[in-house]
């Protein structure tokens, strides 16, 4: 069987506690689970931006876990605050645009902004997430396996992502327009075999 993908996302200055998730995680499921570091990982090519790997990323993995703990010092209604690091809440919010709220989840021992309510959040207190954190989310994270049955396949976090960023929005963009069209939608045995398919198909007419 092919394992699903999982993406932990964190700052630098808490990646320690990204390696103890990925700790976790792996000895409670990596039967299934292929959990990948974001700083141990190779998300972000050499070559490419920050935004372009981060949304590709955001459609080749199947979970996505961020820590959102204590990063910046910040002034807000007047008490100075504890908060996020920016980047790990937005790269937080590509990957439930991406993946859905089932999917993704926050590790946090800060405040959120409100637009992350209804997001599966684990908070803890202290420096570091306790035993019981750990099993809370590894917890949420199996109670989807079921749910999302296209682990086995090849690539299908890449094709759930094709399907609902250009199928979905391209269908609804002609059937808005009225206009005739055609669409076929080829499905290789082998991903190998891709591109010679799309080839072969280039010249093709009904």
């Amino acid at each position: 069987m092919m394992k699903r993908r999982l993406f932990i996302g964190s700052s630098g200055k808490n990646l320690h506690i990204a390696r103890l998730i990925k700790k976790h995680i792996d000895a409670a499921c990596s039967d299934w689970l292929d959990v990948q570091v974001w700083a141990l990982s190779d998300v972000f090519e050499l070559g490419k931006g920050t935004l372009e790997s981060l949304v590709k990323a955001s459609h080749e993995y199947d979970y996505g876990v961020f820590v959102a703990a204590k990063d910046d010092m910040l002034w807000k209604k007047w008490i100075l605050r504890w908060m996020a690091r920016d980047n790990v809440l937005f790269e937080a919010g590509l990957f439930i645009g991406s993946l859905g709220l089932n999917r993704a989840f926050m590790v946090t021992n800060v405040s959120l902004p409100s637009d992350l309510d209804g997001v599966t959040t684990i908070r803890f207190k202290g420096k570091c997430p306790t035993d019981a954190n750990y099993q809370k989310l590894i917890s949420a994270i199996e109670s989807t396996k079921r749910s999302f049955p296209l682990g086995h396949h090849q690539s299908s976090a890449l094709a759930y992502g094709y399907y609902h960023n250009f199928l979905v929005p391209t269908l609804r963009d002609y059937f808005q327009q009225n206009a005739p069209f055609s669409m076929q939608v080829f499905i290789p045995d082998k991903v190998s075999e891709l591109f010679d398919l799309i080839e072969s198909k280039k010249n093709y007419t009904k």
